[in-house]
Protein backbone atom coordinates (compact mmCIF):
# COMPACT_ATOMS: atom_id res chain seq x y z
CA UNK A 1 0.00 0.00 0.00
CA UNK A 2 1.30 3.49 -0.84
CA UNK A 3 2.25 5.36 2.29
CA UNK A 4 1.45 9.06 2.08
CA UNK A 5 2.69 11.69 4.47
CA UNK A 6 -0.38 13.52 5.72
CA UNK A 7 -0.70 16.50 7.99
CA UNK A 8 -1.48 15.47 11.55
CA UNK A 9 -1.09 11.76 10.81
CA UNK A 10 1.33 9.31 12.37
CA UNK A 11 4.13 10.24 9.99
CA UNK A 12 3.97 13.96 10.71
CA UNK A 13 3.03 15.32 14.11
CA UNK A 14 3.13 19.00 14.93
CA UNK A 15 1.64 20.96 17.79
CA UNK A 16 1.16 24.67 17.23
CA UNK A 17 0.38 26.12 20.66
CA UNK A 18 -0.39 29.82 20.55
CA UNK A 19 -0.14 30.13 16.78
CA UNK A 20 2.87 30.54 14.49
CA UNK A 21 4.81 32.86 16.81
CA UNK A 22 5.15 30.17 19.47
CA UNK A 23 5.21 27.20 17.15
CA UNK A 24 6.60 24.03 18.63
CA UNK A 25 7.05 20.84 16.70
CA UNK A 26 7.49 17.27 17.85
CA UNK A 27 11.00 17.15 16.44
CA UNK A 28 12.40 13.77 15.50
CA UNK A 29 16.07 14.70 15.93
CA UNK A 30 17.84 14.55 19.27
CA UNK A 31 19.65 17.81 18.48
CA UNK A 32 16.45 19.84 18.09
CA UNK A 33 14.79 18.20 21.08
CA UNK A 34 17.81 19.31 23.09
CA UNK A 35 17.51 22.85 21.69
CA UNK A 36 13.82 23.03 22.65
CA UNK A 37 14.62 21.81 26.16
CA UNK A 38 17.27 24.52 26.54
CA UNK A 39 14.92 27.20 25.21
CA UNK A 40 12.24 26.11 27.69
CA UNK A 41 14.75 26.47 30.52
CA UNK A 42 15.85 29.92 29.33
CA UNK A 43 12.22 31.03 29.06
CA UNK A 44 11.82 30.52 32.79
CA UNK A 45 14.53 33.14 33.42
CA UNK A 46 15.06 36.79 32.48
CA UNK A 47 18.53 36.18 31.07
CA UNK A 48 19.56 37.76 27.77
CA UNK A 49 20.31 35.26 25.02
CA UNK A 50 22.58 34.82 22.00
CA UNK A 51 21.42 32.46 19.25
CA UNK A 52 23.88 31.33 16.58
CA UNK A 53 23.43 29.36 13.39
CA UNK A 54 23.45 29.42 9.63
CA UNK A 55 21.09 31.59 7.63
CA UNK A 56 17.56 30.18 7.63
CA UNK A 57 18.19 27.71 10.45
CA UNK A 58 15.40 29.05 12.70
CA UNK A 59 17.10 31.61 14.94
CA UNK A 60 14.17 34.03 14.97
CA UNK A 61 11.80 31.12 15.63
CA UNK A 62 13.91 30.27 18.69
CA UNK A 63 13.78 33.88 19.92
CA UNK A 64 10.01 34.03 19.53
CA UNK A 65 9.65 30.63 21.20
CA UNK A 66 11.53 31.89 24.28
CA UNK A 67 9.45 35.08 24.37
CA UNK A 68 6.08 33.35 24.11
CA UNK A 69 7.00 30.60 26.58
CA UNK A 70 8.15 33.14 29.17
CA UNK A 71 6.27 35.40 31.55
CA UNK A 72 6.89 38.10 28.94
CA UNK A 73 4.69 36.37 26.40
CA UNK A 74 1.92 38.98 26.51
CA UNK A 75 4.34 41.92 26.36
CA UNK A 76 5.84 43.51 23.21
CA UNK A 77 8.26 41.66 20.92
CA UNK A 78 10.26 43.74 18.44
CA UNK A 79 12.90 42.91 15.84
CA UNK A 80 15.69 45.30 14.84
CA UNK A 81 17.54 44.55 11.59
CA UNK A 82 21.17 45.19 12.50
CA UNK A 83 22.07 45.34 8.82
CA UNK A 84 20.87 48.96 8.74
CA UNK A 85 23.49 51.02 6.92
CA UNK A 86 23.26 54.05 9.21
CA UNK A 87 24.59 52.98 12.60
CA UNK A 88 23.70 56.36 14.10
CA UNK A 89 20.05 55.82 13.21
CA UNK A 90 20.26 52.31 14.63
CA UNK A 91 21.43 53.66 17.98
CA UNK A 92 18.62 56.21 18.00
CA UNK A 93 16.13 53.45 17.22
CA UNK A 94 17.40 51.41 20.17
CA UNK A 95 17.81 54.14 22.80
CA UNK A 96 15.40 56.89 21.72
CA UNK A 97 15.90 60.64 21.37
CA UNK A 98 15.20 63.54 23.70
CA UNK A 99 15.33 67.17 22.58
CA UNK A 100 14.20 70.60 23.73
CA UNK A 101 11.89 72.92 21.85
CA UNK A 102 9.80 76.00 22.60
CA UNK A 103 7.00 73.65 23.71
CA UNK A 104 9.19 71.77 26.17
CA UNK A 105 10.86 68.37 26.08
CA UNK A 106 10.26 66.22 23.01
CA UNK A 107 10.74 62.50 23.60
CA UNK A 108 10.91 59.82 20.93
CA UNK A 109 11.12 56.50 22.81
CA UNK A 110 13.49 53.84 21.57
CA UNK A 111 12.89 50.12 21.22
CA UNK A 112 14.25 49.47 24.71
CA UNK A 113 11.38 51.54 26.09
CA UNK A 114 8.73 50.37 23.63
CA UNK A 115 9.44 46.73 24.52
CA UNK A 116 9.50 47.28 28.28
CA UNK A 117 8.77 43.98 29.98
CA UNK A 118 9.05 42.19 26.63
CA UNK A 119 11.79 41.15 24.23
CA UNK A 120 13.98 43.00 21.73
CA UNK A 121 15.54 40.80 19.05
CA UNK A 122 18.75 42.15 17.50
CA UNK A 123 18.76 40.30 14.19
CA UNK A 124 22.08 39.81 12.35
CA UNK A 125 23.86 41.28 15.38
CA UNK A 126 27.35 40.48 14.06
CA UNK A 127 26.88 43.55 11.86
CA UNK A 128 26.72 45.84 14.89
CA UNK A 129 29.73 48.15 15.30
CA UNK A 130 31.92 47.29 18.28
CA UNK A 131 31.14 50.52 20.25
CA UNK A 132 27.41 49.79 20.06
CA UNK A 133 27.92 46.22 21.26
CA UNK A 134 29.91 47.53 24.23
CA UNK A 135 27.15 50.02 25.01
CA UNK A 136 24.55 47.24 24.91
CA UNK A 137 26.72 45.23 27.28
CA UNK A 138 26.52 48.11 29.75
CA UNK A 139 22.72 48.18 29.38
CA UNK A 140 22.60 44.50 30.34
CA UNK A 141 25.07 44.94 33.18
CA UNK A 142 23.52 48.02 34.81
CA UNK A 143 19.89 47.77 33.72
CA UNK A 144 19.52 51.29 32.39
CA UNK A 145 19.94 53.30 29.20
CA UNK A 146 19.95 56.91 28.06
CA UNK A 147 18.21 58.56 25.14
CA UNK A 148 20.25 60.71 22.79
CA UNK A 149 20.21 64.27 24.12
CA UNK A 150 18.98 63.28 27.58
CA UNK A 151 20.67 64.04 30.88
CA UNK A 152 19.35 61.07 32.82
CA UNK A 153 18.87 57.34 32.39
CA UNK A 154 15.70 55.27 32.28
CA UNK A 155 15.37 51.70 33.62
CA UNK A 156 15.46 48.84 31.13
CA UNK A 157 13.28 45.77 31.71
CA UNK A 158 13.55 44.34 28.19
CA UNK A 159 15.14 40.96 27.50
CA UNK A 160 17.79 41.28 24.79
CA UNK A 161 18.15 38.44 22.29
CA UNK A 162 20.84 38.61 19.60
CA UNK A 163 21.08 36.34 16.57
CA UNK A 164 24.48 35.78 15.00
CA UNK A 165 24.45 34.34 11.49
CA UNK A 166 27.67 32.42 10.90
CA UNK A 167 29.15 28.98 10.47
CA UNK A 168 29.68 27.11 13.75
CA UNK A 169 33.41 27.90 14.03
CA UNK A 170 32.93 31.60 13.20
CA UNK A 171 30.07 31.94 15.66
CA UNK A 172 32.06 30.24 18.41
CA UNK A 173 34.93 32.70 17.94
CA UNK A 174 32.51 35.65 17.98
CA UNK A 175 30.72 34.73 21.21
CA UNK A 176 34.03 34.22 22.97
CA UNK A 177 34.79 37.90 22.41
CA UNK A 178 34.46 40.02 25.56
CA UNK A 179 31.43 42.15 24.58
CA UNK A 180 29.22 39.17 23.76
CA UNK A 181 30.24 37.34 26.91
CA UNK A 182 29.13 40.39 28.88
CA UNK A 183 25.82 40.55 27.06
CA UNK A 184 24.85 36.92 27.64
CA UNK A 185 26.23 33.88 29.42
CA UNK A 186 23.80 31.73 27.40
CA UNK A 187 24.44 30.76 23.77
CA UNK A 188 22.14 28.45 21.82
CA UNK A 189 23.31 27.04 18.49
CA UNK A 190 20.64 26.13 15.93
CA UNK A 191 21.75 22.99 14.03
CA UNK A 192 21.55 23.10 10.21
CA UNK A 193 18.78 21.12 8.57
CA UNK A 194 21.21 18.86 6.70
CA UNK A 195 22.43 17.51 10.05
CA UNK A 196 18.91 16.53 11.14
CA UNK A 197 17.15 15.27 8.05
CA UNK A 198 14.68 13.31 10.17
CA UNK A 199 13.04 16.67 10.99
CA UNK A 200 12.20 17.41 7.34
CA UNK A 201 8.82 15.58 7.46
CA UNK A 202 7.94 17.51 10.62
CA UNK A 203 8.57 20.86 8.92
CA UNK A 204 6.75 19.69 5.79
CA UNK A 205 3.64 19.00 7.86
CA UNK A 206 3.84 22.38 9.59
CA UNK A 207 4.36 24.34 6.38
CA UNK A 208 1.64 22.53 4.41
CA UNK A 209 -0.86 23.31 7.15
CA UNK A 210 0.35 26.91 7.30
CA UNK A 211 -0.04 27.35 3.53
CA UNK A 212 -3.50 25.81 3.59
CA UNK A 213 -4.58 28.45 6.11
CA UNK A 214 -2.64 31.37 4.65
CA UNK A 215 -3.47 31.11 0.95
CA UNK A 216 -5.91 28.19 0.71
CA UNK A 217 -3.41 25.70 -0.68
CA UNK A 218 -5.03 22.35 -1.43
CA UNK A 219 -1.86 20.33 -0.71
CA UNK A 220 -2.49 17.95 2.15
CA UNK A 221 -0.24 14.95 1.47
CA UNK A 222 3.21 14.16 0.09
CA UNK A 223 4.04 11.22 -2.16
CA UNK A 224 6.81 8.97 -0.77
CA UNK A 225 9.07 9.73 -3.75
CA UNK A 226 8.69 13.47 -3.14
CA UNK A 227 9.35 13.12 0.59
CA UNK A 228 12.49 11.12 -0.18
CA UNK A 229 13.77 13.94 -2.39
CA UNK A 230 12.98 16.52 0.27
CA UNK A 231 14.73 14.49 2.95
CA UNK A 232 17.86 13.88 0.88
CA UNK A 233 18.32 17.50 -0.28
CA UNK A 234 21.33 19.38 1.11
CA UNK A 235 19.29 22.47 2.12
CA UNK A 236 21.89 25.25 2.00
CA UNK A 237 19.02 27.61 2.88
CA UNK A 238 18.00 25.39 5.79
CA UNK A 239 14.42 25.59 7.12
CA UNK A 240 13.68 28.79 5.19
CA UNK A 241 14.84 27.09 1.99
CA UNK A 242 12.51 24.15 2.64
CA UNK A 243 9.58 26.51 3.16
CA UNK A 244 10.34 28.30 -0.11
CA UNK A 245 10.39 24.98 -2.00
CA UNK A 246 7.03 23.96 -0.55
CA UNK A 247 5.50 27.31 -1.48
CA UNK A 248 6.79 26.74 -5.03
CA UNK A 249 5.16 23.31 -5.03
CA UNK A 250 1.86 24.73 -3.79
CA UNK A 251 1.81 27.17 -6.70
CA UNK A 252 2.57 24.66 -9.47
CA UNK A 253 0.48 21.76 -8.15
CA UNK A 254 -3.22 21.37 -8.89
CA UNK A 255 -4.32 18.80 -6.36
CA UNK A 256 -3.98 17.54 -2.81
CA UNK A 257 -0.89 15.37 -3.41
CA UNK A 258 2.63 16.80 -3.67
CA UNK A 259 4.53 14.87 -6.36
CA UNK A 260 8.22 14.96 -7.39
CA UNK A 261 7.39 16.98 -10.50
CA UNK A 262 6.05 19.78 -8.30
CA UNK A 263 9.51 20.28 -6.79
CA UNK A 264 12.09 22.65 -8.34
CA UNK A 265 15.07 21.22 -10.24
CA UNK A 266 17.40 22.13 -7.35
CA UNK A 267 15.65 19.51 -5.20
CA UNK A 268 14.93 16.88 -7.86
CA UNK A 269 18.61 16.75 -8.85
CA UNK A 270 19.83 15.58 -5.47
Amino acid sequence: MTRLFRMGGGEVTAALPGGPASRQADFASASMRAVVTTLEQIARTDLPLVITGERGSGKEWAARFVHHRSARGTMPFAVLDCGMADHREMERAIYGVESMSWAGVNVVPGLLEETAGGTLLLDEALRLPAPLVMRLARVVEYGNARRFGARGDYPVSTRLVATLTAAADEAEAAVRAEPWQRISPVVVEMPPLRSRREDVPVYVGIFLEEMRKRFSSSLSAVAPEAMELLTEASWPGNVRGLKNVLEHAAIVSDGELLLPEHLPDSVRKV
